[in-house]
């Protein structure tokens, strides 16, 4: 329930705002829904705290059945909503950037690599070295 409020708020902030404002607003949405999300783990500790504190059993057991209970919304948020709101702009895949930790290697050296890197950037057509 908490993942369908989390995705339908992310998509009604994003068709009304864009961009710094969105994610102004967004953040506080965030911020409920790891709440939400954290909240069954901290109920199943202090529901198991006696059996926890005398065996890592109840520890183990605990976590997994926290697990059970977060994996499907965490697949259904990845598997089915993720595209709809990668088109609102949220959690958009990693962009490659051309920069100075991409130009230098280890001890502030140049490699052929990085040099290939920010010459293919420019525009260069290089044959392999």
């Amino acid at each position: 329930m908490a993942t369908l409020g989390y995705v339908g708020a992310l998509l009604r902030i994003a068709k009304h705002f864009s961009g710094a404002f969105k994610f102004l607003i967004a953040m506080p949405v965030y911020i409920l829904y790891s709440v939400l999300m954290v909240a069954p783990l901290f109920y199943m500790l202090g529901q198991f705290r006696s059996g926890i504190q005398s065996s890592n059993f109840y520890l183990a057991a605990v976590l997994v059945a926290w697990a059970l209970v977060v994996i499907p919304s965490v697949v259904y948020l990845g598997k089915y909503r993720i595209h709809e709101l990668r088109r609102a702009g949220y959690f958009l895949p990693a962009r490659e950037c051309f920069n100075k930790a991409h130009q230098y290697a280890a001890d502030g050296r140049r490699t052929s690599f990085s040099l290939r890197l920010r010459l293919h950037h420019k525009g260069a057509d290089l044959a392999p070295l």
